[in-house]
């Protein structure tokens, strides 16, 4: 989950922590508590809301960009390892069903 919420802070420019929470469906609690976490390892950072400063926003640092990148690679490494059993046409039907999945907003 941890990669998630970094990937959340990377893809949205520093999104509050209800965004987080939204993005991943988790609740609000659940967020706050692993996005401490990710706060006291030096991953992210609390960022002071311009216009409401009850709104809490954070930031990822260059720490969480590395644990991130490293992340992401492992899960594609991952990935191609279970994807090695599928044929070629295997792939080319899992590709468009996920695809499917992935459009579906």
């Amino acid at each position: 989950m941890d990669i998630a919420i970094l990937h959340a802070a990377m893809e949205k420019d520093n999104p509050s922590m209800k965004d987080v929470a939204d993005m991943l469906r988790i609740q609000g609690s659940s967020a706050t508590v692993m996005i401490d976490r990710l706060v006291l390892n030096g991953e992210l950072v609390r960022v002071e809301d311009k216009d409401d400063r009850r709104v809490v926003r954070i930031g990822i640092t260059p720490a969480g960009k590395k644990i991130l990148k490293s992340g992401m690679k492992d899960s594609i490494a991952g990935m191609d390892k279970l994807l090695a059993v599928l044929d070629e046409r295997e792939r080319a039907a899992f590709d468009k069903l996920i695809t499917k999945i992935i459009s579906q907003k």
